[in-house]
């Protein structure tokens, strides 16, 4: 069976080639935080209904957001159903507050 390797393609938005997902979810939320990512989300969605063009003035971000949402899709993807390939360090200290 070949083994294929899915792209995480993060060249675009984070001008480097990431290979580890969870390099890349650190990486995802350094580049903006999570109130941009829905903003940005909610007025695309806004716009699907309407006659006019989402950010006129500078069409380059809407490329952008949607090639970082890509990478974050299929990073989450990756983890899902390839989990048994990674490896999760157990954290050095507890960070419960039950303890």
């Amino acid at each position: 069976m070949k083994n294929n390797k899915i792209s995480l393609e993060t060249h675009f938005w984070s001008s480097q080639d990431i290979e580890d997902p969870f390099e890349l979810l650190d990486t995802f939320f350094e580049y903006a935080n999570l109130d941009y990512y829905k903003e940005t989300l909610d007025q695309a969605l806004l716009y699907t209904n309407k006659l006019k063009i989402y950010k006129i003035e500078n069409p380059g971000q809407s490329f952008i957001f949607y090639t970082a949402l890509r990478s974050f899709v299929r990073c989450c993807s990756l983890l899902q159903f390839k989990d048994k390939n990674w490896k999760i360090k157990k954290p050095s200290r507890s960070l419960s507050c039950l303890y």
